[in-house]
């Protein structure tokens, strides 16, 4: 949360590097993840409908910023950008593989193949994680170690 009894807390006394502007950004991003949950919460917490369409819309635009922040990290450091969408492939893959896809899954990869060009490499495997557990939870799903 914000520190309001510093109005400088924010500030910055020298010039960034690009990997300290990244993990800036990083920083960032948090902050908007958690406004995000706190808007939610306050729209949850009344029966004002006017109270919540105002937040319910303040929350959205802070997702858009957790997007725009997104972007420009994958455009200062393209490696992050390379991860980003090693995991996306990972997500289509898994859920392809549990035929978990739903019609509105589909549109939406179906749009950023589009929008980005990006296409889901099949028959790629799942990876090990470093403490040979699944990464997928109880999932069920199975990759080189038939985690279950």
């Amino acid at each position: 949360m914000v520190q309001m009894s510093d109005p400088f807390t924010g500030n910055v006394s020298k010039k960034l590097t690009k990997d300290e502007l990244v993990q800036a950004l990083r920083v960032d991003i948090a902050g908007e993840l958690e406004a995000i949950v706190v808007y939610d919460a306050h729209a949850m917490a009344t029966d004002d409908q006017r109270a919540k369409a105002i937040l319910y819309s303040i929350r959205d635009e802070e997702r858009q910023h957790v997007g725009e922040l997104i972007h420009l990290i994958e455009i200062l450091d393209p490696q992050e950008a390379q991860f980003l969408s090693k995991g996306k492939q990972e997500v289509d893959q898994l859920l392809s593989q549990k035929g978990q896809y739903s019609q509105q899954a589909q549109a939406v990869k179906a749009n950023q193949q589009t929008q980005y060009g990006q296409q889901t490499q099949q028959g790629q495997q799942i990876p090990q994680t470093q403490y040979g557990q699944s990464p997928f939870g109880n999932l069920g799903l199975q990759g080189p170690h038939n985690w279950q």
